[in-house]
């Protein structure tokens, strides 16, 4: 026996072990893993990790899971499987404990997770490219979520990603729109003054490939912001006027600064235009406005035309 056939037999083995154990218990009435593990789920939302999480450990869920064929499971994972061993055979090489462990360990998450930093777009990425590491998502620890894998490191600036469920199979489309929503709040709410925007799309029905850029020439940032600017029709300029003449600068400086708009309601179109691209790129440039402000702006803009995304970054 192989190497990797001896990694595909302990995978299929755990994973049926794994779900045949949730099923007795929630038969028994021990319905606690859906309470106990909603925050593993990717949604934007505390009640939307539960949905997520009700369905994934429900008694109908682990009965179609626990009921698989061996050649259903392998055709499952398959989309994860081969890759995962690979990877553990070169990371523990001659330690079949620890590749076995890992192997036990993938069945019984909730999503595994493929990274690379192939910084190119979806439909160049290929799988087989480069260095990719493996592993359960979220992982057991104190911090594992999308900000600690891109914006929160100083590794690298863009974070190449495919994740999949652990039981291989789809993503609806709600799963799909609930994940872009949790990325965004969760990098925000860690760093809500970041240049960053990601991408993500589906590759397979049951994968979804996830870029995270961090901006490093931040440059490129704002003038990508100022370019999508240029949509507002008069009435939203100035109402974008309005918003930012109240918004609350930390730099005091900028009240000075602020001047420049004091006629805003009668200024010709193309003029208050430039007279507020040229606010922003002066002051972010001496450091009067902040990314910070930056970001805020952005916002502003971006609730009065209705845009939920900021997909104008590249």
């Amino acid at each position: 026996m192989t190497d990797e056939e001896r990694l595909e037999k302990i995978a299929i083995k755990a994973f049926r072990k794994h779900w045949t154990k949730i099923l007795r218990d929630l038969e028994k009435g021990k319905d606690t893993y859906a309470n106990k593990l909603y925050r593993c789920f990717e949604a934007d939302t505390s009640a939307r990790q539960k949905i997520l999480a009700k369905k994934f450990y429900g008694i109908d869920h682990a009965n179609k899971m626990a009921t698989l064929s061996k050649e259903a499971i392998k055709r499952n994972m398959s989309c994860y499987l081969p890759k995962a061993i690979e990877y553990t055979l070169s990371e523990n090489e001659d330690e079949p404990r620890e590749q076995e462990a890992f192997i036990e360990k993938l069945g019984s998450c909730e999503y595994v997770i493929i990274d690379s930093h192939q910084d190119t777009y979806w439909e160049e990425y290929e799988e087989d490219v480069g260095n990719v590491w493996v592993a359960e998502y979220p992982a057991r620890v104190a911090y594992d979520d999308w900000y600690e894998r891109s914006v929160g490191t100083t590794l690298y600036d863009c974070s190449t990603s495919v994740l999949m469920k652990s039981t291989g199979e789809t993503f609806s489309k709600r799963e799909g729109d609930w994940l872009k929503k949790s990325i965004q709040h969760n990098i925000d709410g860690n760093e809500l003054s970041a240049f960053w925007w990601f991408q993500c799309e589906y590759i397979a029905k049951n994968k979804l490939w996830i870029r995270i850029h961090d901006f490093v020439i931040k440059e490129q940032y704002v003038e990508e912001f100022l370019r999508e600017a240029e949509i507002l029709s008069k009435n939203q300029l100035q109402e974008f006027v309005r918003q930012i003449l109240e918004y609350q600068y930390e730099e005091k400086k900028i009240k000075t600064k602020l001047k420049v708009f004091n006629n805003y309601k009668t200024m010709e179109e193309q003029d208050l235009f430039v007279i507020m691209e040229n606010f922003f790129w002066k002051n972010w440039e001496a450091e009067i406005l902040s990314d910070y402000d930056i970001r805020m702006a952005e916002n502003i803009m971006n609730r009065i035309t209705g845009r939920k995304d900021r997909d104008y970054h590249t």
